[in-house]
């Protein structure tokens, strides 16, 4: 999501913001640019359940989070996009394989992601992604149970059209 020009899918967000209206905002500064990454650095290191939307690669940290997690056989599903997918894959493919080829995550792909988006337990984590860097710029976070509950739909819909990853096609492609 972006400070500039709404696209489409970014109504998504705007037609729900009243449920992150007492929603904790993480906004990167000069003196603090990780920011907006420390909320999922928070929730996604210790869940009982975990989905996310992907929309730009994920920063190295929560990789790491990833690998341990995937490591450990600990369950967690994100759907991201091709583009998110290769991001991360060119930031590191041995952390992208080890993630990807691990057991226990669901990995799946949809090109058309409106949001970067985390459902961590009972939290909702939207991130913000500055266009043309793809830093992550700010984040909000909630235990409203009413953006809970649009969030999982939000999700649901999305994995009702995602494809399953692919690890043996992607592993051919570099």
């Amino acid at each position: 999501m972006s400070i500039g020009d709404w696209s489409s899918s970014d109504l998504e967000f705007t037609r729900h913001v009243h449920l992150f209206a007492d929603a904790d905002l993480h906004v990167a500064t000069p003196q603090n640019p990780n920011a907006p990454i420390e909320p999922w650095l928070e929730h996604f290191a210790s869940f009982e359940h975990s989905r996310s939307l992907v929309v730009a690669g994920c920063p190295p940290k929560v990789t790491e989070q990833g690998i341990e997690h995937a490591r450990n056989d600990v369950d967690f599903e994100a759907i991201c996009t091709p583009l998110a997918l290769e991001a991360d894959r060119n930031a590191s493919k041995n952390a992208f394989d080890t993630i990807a080829s691990a057991e226990a995550p669901a990995l799946y792909t949809h090109p058309g992601l409106p949001f970067t988006m985390g459902i961590i337990d009972d939290v909702v984590i939207v991130g913000g992604f500055d266009d043309e860097t793809s830093l992550p710029i700010a984040s909000v976070t909630t235990d409203d149970p009413e953006a809970r509950k649009w969030a999982v739909d939000l999700y649901r819909r999305y994995k009702r059209d995602a494809d399953r990853l692919n690890v043996t096609q992607m592993s051919t492609k570099k």
